[in-house]
């Protein structure tokens, strides 16, 4: 698989690349070998030291998914359904919204646990995933780290 690298990396014992090039991944020169360790996520924190190809991505596309359904189920019982039930007097509302949230607070939890032999998770992500679920607007914030994962970016990665 080629692709275009630039600038070239100081000290490249290689010598078999210009400035801006085309670069055959494998040579062996320090542009390769930098690839190839930046394809394991062992600075994510969803993984301890997995190649990327062993990802569950499936899976974990449905965690994020999951993550941003019960997230709205949240908003939606306290922005909705709480001020039908306390200004306009809608019981029900509460009682539905509430009750769709509360399925989906443990479906949520439940992939998360899951998650950590499927993806595989680490624990600290999973734990980030549970607490995440409890919190207002928890889901949305945990779903970047597990994006990060799912995309092979880490915050290091995002920083340089």
């Amino acid at each position: 698989k080629a692709e275009l690298v630039a600038p070239l990396v100081v000290g490249d014992s290689g010598g078999c690349h210009d400035h801006h090039h085309v670069h055959h991944h494998g040579c062996g020169c320090t542009v390769c070998s930098l690839k190839s360790q930046s394809q394991t996520s062992h600075d994510l924190p969803g993984l301890e030291s997995q190649p990327m190809s062993q990802l569950n991505r499936p899976y974990l596309k449905w965690l994020m998914i999951m993550g941003i359904i019960e997230g709205i189920s949240t908003l939606v019982l306290f922005f909705v359904a709480m001020p039908l039930k306390h200004v306009w007097g809608h019981d029900m509302a509460v009682t539905v919204a509430g009750g769709l949230h509360g399925i989906l607070f443990l479906i949520l939890i439940g992939m998360f646990i899951v998650g950590k032999a499927m993806v595989p998770l680490s624990t600290r992500l999973v734990w980030w995933g549970i607490i995440g679920a409890i919190v207002p607007f928890g889901p949305f914030i945990v779903d970047v780290m597990l994006y990060r994962l799912y995309t092979g970016n880490s915050r290091e990665d995002q920083q340089a």
